[in-house]
């Protein structure tokens, strides 16, 4: 009964671990659908210009707009578009493990590039 005592702390000891690596696999992911999906919508948003590019002429003005469109999507660097140690998810896994302070001192390394 002890031993297995003994071998259910140490289970309960390896799991924050686990938890862990999960997060920042799950993280990974998000980073890597993220990119997916903007690349096949920025095909997708290049075909469409060239529709519209030789399109009658009360079409043809919003092509200067959708190359605006498609710049803005091109630039984004927001919530799961953003570099892997700034985004959102890691930054909330992070604050547990290191305080606040931790995570202070984080936003300042990143600030400092």
């Amino acid at each position: 009964l002890l031993d297995d005592h003994r071998a259910a702390d140490q289970q309960r000891r390896l799991q924050p671990d686990h938890y862990l690596a999960w997060l920042i696999i799950l993280a990974s992911l998000l980073k890597i659908a993220a990119e997916k999906t903007r690349k096949l919508a920025l095909l997708s948003m290049n075909a469409d210009l060239r529709w519209l590019a030789g399109s009658p002429p009360e079409m043809f003005v919003l092509v200067e707009p959708f190359k605006r469109l498609i710049l803005a999507v091109e630039n984004n660097q927001i919530g799961a578009f953003a570099p892997f140690f700034e985004q959102p998810l890691l930054k909330a896994i992070l604050v547990p493990l290191g305080g606040a302070g931790g995570a202070q001192l984080f936003d300042y390394l990143l600030l400092a590039r």
